[in-house]
């Protein structure tokens, strides 16, 4: 899947701050989409969307403050999970 992610980014940067997000967090984004569906298939369609958001702003995207960019993913993760509110 992750293929066609970087497919639809242009440049090399992007495609690397992309590529490790998804390598650094895939696994914690489908822990909490399925802490909050309880279902591995809608979780995995949460994951989806969430990557398919980031693809969107990835540009603008920092990945230097840990804590920060988790927490980013834990709310865009909710919000795609049907929650607005996770915490």
């Amino acid at each position: 899947m992750l293929v066609f992610y970087l497919a639809a980014i242009d440049n090399d940067e992007s495609k690397n701050k992309f590529e490790y997000i998804y390598h650094k967090y895939y696994r914690f984004m489908l822990r909490t989409a399925s802490s909050i569906i309880r279902d591995s298939s809608l979780a995995e369609d949460a994951v989806h969307e969430t990557f398919v958001q980031l693809l969107k702003e990835i540009d603008s995207l920092r990945i230097d403050n840990e804590k920060s960019l988790q927490s980013y993913l834990y709310i865009q993760i909710g919000r795609a999970s049907g929650r607005e509110r996770v915490f």
